[in-house]
């Protein structure tokens, strides 16, 4: 994909499991390099995955004890996995499980998250738009 962003066309592709010749993709992304891969999971291959190829790792419904983990495991991944260059640092993106409080903000601070995404959640529009109030306050 990264090839059909940022190189001329046609693109030519020979890996272990795919090959193709003569490819073009249009529209082409207006950021240039192409929009960032976000590569989620927290098992081996996925943090692998997030190393080589990711600008971000996503941990969805992760505790912060468990992204702490998660990112421990990722330098580990790091260890055994090549990281071209031109992806920079891998970011670090959880969801919590439940509504955000001050205390878990900080805490996956602590462990090393540079984005939250919240789950907008209610049973009404109204519960909807107080919680994620409540949540922006925090951020």
């Amino acid at each position: 994909m990264h090839a059909l962003w940022t190189q001329p066309a046609p693109i030519s592709f020979s890996g272990p499991r795919v090959q193709f010749s003569g490819v073009d993709a249009n529209p082409r992304p207006l950021q240039h390099g192409g929009p960032q891969i976000v590569v989620g999971g927290h098992a081996a291959p996925a943090f692998r995955r997030a190393v080589a190829r990711g600008h971000q790792w996503y941990g969805f419904y992760r505790s912060p004890e468990q992204v702490g983990q998660d990112i421990a495991a990722l330098s580990t991944a790091a260890g055994q996995v090549e990281r071209p260059a031109h992806l920079g640092r891998l970011g670090i993106t959880v969801t919590p499980s439940g509504p955000l409080t001050a205390e878990m903000v900080d805490a996956y601070a602590a462990v090393g998250v540079d984005r939250i995404v919240t789950m907008p959640g209610g049973k009404s529009l109204q519960a909807t738009i107080d919680r994620m109030t409540t949540e922006a306050a925090l951020v």
